[in-house]
């Protein structure tokens, strides 16, 4: 009832007030798009939340490239000047390329920071940011598959794992995270011999080299489990 190519619409779309395409009567927002994006994470409903971001940002990105960013959009056409009521540059139009990048990166009182490499709707190389996360300066980049992680403007990681990493911790003499694995951890600058730890759910692995740099390959687990990596 709230599907279809352009969503989510404000009522239900056999709802009496849906074809009256004013405001609250059928529009789509981007503040009920975010509230229903956030339910669904915290309610462990990741496909259909991945589902909402790339509706979202796609539906931006069309108002977007007219320089808009609306109040709001036609649940019929997605458009945001059908109607003249319309703010076509409102402040919380933001919202709707926020839940793209919250599916990137994102912080929450249940999953602490976490990280996609791989997100819904992303293909090809990309970068985000610079942004504020860990308390530091943070860019993303995935290039052929490969996420590095640049904190203050240094590599401090690089991974294959496709999957979210949840709960990432940055410390002065290591990283953590929960991953469900299946991949390859490289860290830049980094040789084996610096290497203290090298651990996944609480069974130590093996930490070989790669052109110089520490390489911990990582096994895949029915679950997200820690990973804990520790240098001197």
């Amino acid at each position: 009832a709230f599907g279809g190519t352009y969503r989510l619409p404000s009522v239900t779309r056999d709802d009496p007030a849906y074809a009256d395409n004013v405001y609250w009567r059928g529009r789509i927002w981007p503040p009920l798009n975010y509230l229903t994006y956030v339910g669904l994470k915290r309610c462990n409903y990741e496909g259909d939340a991945s589902r909402l971001a790339e509706d979202s940002v796609s539906l931006f990105s069309a108002a977007w490239a007219r320089r808009q960013m609306p109040e709001n959009f036609s649940a019929e056409s997605g458009l945001a000047d059908d109607q003249p009521d319309t703010d076509t540059f409102y402040g919380w139009g933001g919202l709707m390329p926020l839940i793209g990048i919250s599916e990137v990166i994102d912080v929450s009182p249940w999953n602490g920071w976490e990280i996609t490499p791989r997100p819904v709707g992303a293909s090809g190389d990309w970068r985000l940011g610079p942004l504020f996360a860990f308390g530091r300066r943070c860019e993303l980049v995935v290039e052929s598959g490969w996420l590095t992680l640049i904190i203050d403007g240094v590599a401090l990681l690089q991974t294959d794992i496709a999957g979210r990493l949840r709960r990432v911790s940055i410390r002065s003499d290591g990283v953590e995270f929960e991953t469900e694995g299946a991949g390859t951890v490289l860290l830049p600058g980094r040789a084996p011999a610096a290497m203290r730890q090298a651990r996944f759910d609480g069974s130590d692995l093996q930490v070989d080299e790669r052109q110089g740099e520490a390489a911990i390959l990582v096994p895949q687990a029915p679950a997200p489990r820690p990973l804990e990596l520790r240098w001197a």
